[in-house]
């Protein structure tokens, strides 16, 4: 081991670069929502939305911003279970990049109740708690701890009910998990290259409970899903 762990990593991904092209693009965003179903992260994101409805007594149309929402393969998860349980839950799912809107859009062409736009998470159009809830899933860790401050602040004030943030936990047993796992499926060179840094730019549960505080945030539950995730959740 010649890096350490202790502090998060500010190398860059390759999905950082916008310019990304389509194919390159796609391939890693599949790959991630692999990851997603097999370490089951959208059953984590899922029972925390479940948590607020159920909490809450959400009732008739419920509104879910999807931040940073990749092939918004979250996003469908949601609606599975939606559909499933007679639930009314209208999603926006939004990314700044275009390519990964385009590859949003194709995904949830039979999901008229997902609608996919570029949008920039820092300057988005709605009004002051337009959604119930707002989820972010692994994205965090692609902004610094100033900017991930900033998100929080957003996304409270825009969620009538609650935010949800899932990310990856920063630990060696989580690098070398991404690590092998993206070579035994045989991923693309993106997500191989992209999945263990995923998680040395990832954070601790102290990390994520503190950036949640200094943007004065209320009601703050940080959780541990298996090994590899967090979940934050702020409720109001």
């Amino acid at each position: 081991m010649f890096f350490s762990i202790d502090k998060r990593s500010d190398k860059k991904e390759i999905l950082d670069d916008f310019d990304c092209d389509l194919p390159t693009l796609k391939a890693n965003l599949l790959d991630i929502a692999m990851f997603n179903s097999l370490l089951k992260t959208r059953d984590a994101i899922l029972a925390y939305v479940k948590m607020v409805i159920e909490t809450k007594k959400l009732t008739g149309e419920i509104k879910i911003l999807d931040l940073c929402a990749g092939s918004a393969d979250i996003s469908i998860h949601i609606i599975n279970w939606a559909r499933k349980n007679n639930k009314n839950i209208k999603i926006d799912a939004i990314d700044i990049v275009e390519n990964i809107i385009t590859v949003a859009k194709d995904e949830t062409k039979s999901y008229p109740e997902i609608t996919a736009l570029v949008l920039d998470a820092f300057n988005l159009p709605y009004e002051k708690e337009s959604f119930d809830i707002i989820i972010c899933s692994q994205a965090f860790h692609h902004f610094t701890d100033e900017n991930c401050i900033k998100l929080l602040r957003i996304t409270y004030n825009l969620c009538s009910h609650a935010v949800i943030i899932n990310d990856l936990k920063r630990a060696w047993i989580n690098y070398w998990g991404a690590y092998l796992l993206s070579r035994a499926l045989n991923m693309g060179y993106m997500s191989k290259n992209d999945a263990p840094l995923s998680v040395l730019r990832g954070f601790s549960k102290k990390e994520l409970i503190d950036l949640a505080e200094k943007a004065e945030l209320e009601n703050i539950s940080c959780y541990t899903y298996f090994t590899h995730s967090l979940q934050l959740v702020c409720l109001k």
